[in-house]
């Protein structure tokens, strides 16, 4: 996990100075999870910007074996032919009409659902709808944590099945876009 100082306060009112959140750290954070037969790889975005970006354009997923007695590395094998995406609104809605999981439901709602805003030029209105994307990333990292199946429909979730009992992996998850503005690595052991 990074460490990161904490936003400054707006001293007026209380408020996330804007210019503290452009100055956070675009970081992709990961864990994994071996069960046995599988390993179980859960990643996130450290910002807004950043989960909205992966949310489209997706991450790739690659594997390195270590071998037990030289510790020397494989060679890069890429576990995901396609990046890994959230679902679109066609592959939610049969799931969302089905589950009645509220982590589920919820992270739903926070890639796909409408979330009001004022309709005004004020700086208030820039404020309301950058509150309103903090709380969608916060509910979604939130039901991300706490369901398995949230997790993968946001695309933040991959079980790598191919893994053998009593190896040793380093997986590499990165981001898929071309534009590379967000280009950090989570490297998990």
């Amino acid at each position: 996990l990074h460490a990161q100082k904490p936003p400054t306060k707006d001293i007026t009112n209380g408020n996330i100075a804007i210019d503290s959140i452009q100055k956070l750290p675009q970081k992709l954070i990961g864990v994994a999870r071996a069960t046995g037969d599988s390993v179980i790889l859960r990643w996130a975005p450290s910002t807004v910007g950043m989960w909205l970006a992966l949310s489209s354009s997706g991450v790739v997923i690659e594997r390195f074996e270590m071998d037990a007695t030289t510790k020397q590395l494989s060679t890069t094998q890429r576990l995901t032919p396609e990046p890994i995406r959230a679902w679109d609104s066609l592959k939610w809605k049969p799931a969302v009409q089905k589950s009645d999981n509220p982590m589920f439901l919820l992270a739903a709602q926070c890639l796909l659902g409408e979330w009001s805003v004022p309709q005004t030029s004020s700086i208030e209105s820039f404020r309301t709808a950058v509150g309103n994307q903090g709380n969608k990333f916060t509910f979604a990292m939130l039901a991300a944590d706490n369901n398995p199946l949230a997790a993968e429909g946001l695309g933040l979730r991959f079980v790598d099945k191919s893994a053998k009992r009593g190896a040793t992996y380093i997986y590499r998850i990165y981001p898929s876009n071309k534009e590379k503005i967000y280009r950090d690595t989570a490297i998990i052991l």
